[in-house]
């Protein structure tokens, strides 16, 4: 199995991500303080960690249009339910139809290796101090925990047969702690490997460069299909819910990061006048 293109296009990100432009208004907070490394990895532990609560504590605060998505979302999984039996003959069908490199893309999807990724990510911008690249990380880590938090907590309770096994769509074993045949459901492989490139991909503006990166992150996912490891819906779930956690994580450090940065400078401007002047002050 050749994984040289593979590490070749993962040092092709980091360098586009690193090159990215940081924001001013992060500059000029960066020339004020400087925290050491081990501040900011501590600061960092302490957001990640509430980013990962705030993705569990997530539907309590449900407006009626997050309701009507996981609606949408659950009619869509019983639609693909229903078809799962003959969408995953038709995958497995054509496994020796599907080009080399997709395999070897599909088999470096794995959970551990994306995580691995993501840390990478993370210490490469707390590193070299580049604030881009350090929320990116930080994003991808913490949507990996969260993800996978529930990831095993789900596989065990819901013990869902895999394709391979050939008891069929509807065969469930909950809490099967030792057989692998019984985790289906959802598939770690596609979460993983679909919220990383989604994470990513919201770094760029180029919608281009998005659907690129979305592309390479289903590659993944579609692998399980044909090698009879996941059912669609399995897949299909994990993809929607990657979606969710990142969204969720991004909005949590979006606001977590705005709330730290200095108040932007404003100038009090005042009118003078005099017997023969006319004058406008300016106050910082």
């Amino acid at each position: 199995m050749n994984y040289r293109p593979i590490w070749k296009l993962s040092f092709l990100l980091l360098f586009f991500l690193v090159m990215q432009p940081v924001n001013a208004q992060q500059q000029d907070s960066l020339s004020i303080l400087q925290p050491s490394f081990f501040e900011n990895l501590k600061q960092d532990s302490k957001t990640a960690l509430g980013g990962v609560k705030a993705v569990y504590l997530s539907p309590l605060s449900w407006q009626k249009k997050d309701l009507l998505l996981a609606g949408s979302a659950a009619l869509g999984t019983g639609i693909l339910y229903s078809v799962d039996e003959e969408t995953s003959d038709y995958f497995r069908n054509r496994k020796d139809d599907v080009p080399e490199i997709l395999s070897d893309i599909g088999s470096f999807g794995s959970p551990e290796t994306l995580f691995a990724l993501d840390g990478a990510v993370y210490l490469s911008g707390l590193l070299l101090k580049n604030e881009k690249l350090r929320h990116t990380g930080l994003l991808l880590v913490t949507s990996a925990t969260a993800s996978g938090l529930l990831l095993t907590f789900t596989k065990v309770l819901v013990g869902r047969a895999r394709p391979l096994k050939g008891e069929g769509n509807h065969e469930f074993r909950p809490f099967s702690f030792k057989d692998d045949h019984y985790r289906s459901f959802p598939s770690g492989h596609a979460l993983f490997a679909f919220s990383t490139a989604y994470a990513v991909g919201k770094q760029f503006k180029n919608p281009f460069v998005k659907a690129g990166i979305y592309s390479l992150g289903m590659i993944g996912p579609a692998s399980r299909l044909w090698e009879g490891e996941h059912w669609l819906t399995d897949v299909a779930v994990s993809v929607v819910l990657g979606v969710a956690v990142v969204e969720y994580v991004d909005h949590y450090l979006t606001q977590k990061r705005r709330s730290t940065l200095p108040p932007a400078k404003k100038i009090s401007w005042s009118l003078n006048l005099g017997p023969n002047s006319l004058g406008l002050t300016g106050t910082f």
